[in-house]
């Protein structure tokens, strides 16, 4: 008896080993200050912060996924509706997105954060992929 075509594809896709990268963004607000910079940043205030990751590993044999989206959409979500200073001391924009990183890096994941303080503005940490 020879095997269904949709047996075959399974058979074949199981064997492979495919890196993939997943992207998400969302939007978190929170309050903060730049104790180290003389201006107006230096004040308290606050920004609606749009984060975008990047999440390149190999997909999980048996969930299908290189992250379960949930995942990272909850840790980054610790930041929300708080103030940066309680958590990060120097909360730049740059810093901001190391601590993301970090957040969300192990050793079989290349991560790429990307944070910005205004529409046009952001910083980026990351490996590259």
């Amino acid at each position: 008896s020879t095997p269904s075509n949709s047996s075959a594809a399974s058979d074949v896709y199981k064997r492979q080993i495919m890196e993939c990268t997943v992207s998400t963004e969302l939007w978190i607000s929170a309050s903060h200050q730049l104790p180290n910079y003389m201006g107006k940043c230096s004040n308290l205030h606050g920004h609606n912060w749009k984060v975008k990751v990047w999440v390149r590993g190999e997909i999980n044999q048996t969930t299908g996924m290189v992250i379960d989206f949930t995942e990272f959409k909850n840790k980054i979500n610790t930041l929300d509706h708080i103030h940066l200073n309680d958590i990060i001391p120097n909360p730049t924009a740059e810093n901001i997105a190391v601590y993301i990183y970090n957040l969300l890096k192990t050793p079989n994941r290349k991560i790429k954060v990307r944070v910005y303080e205004s529409v046009k503005s952001y910083a980026e940490v990351g490996d590259k992929f």
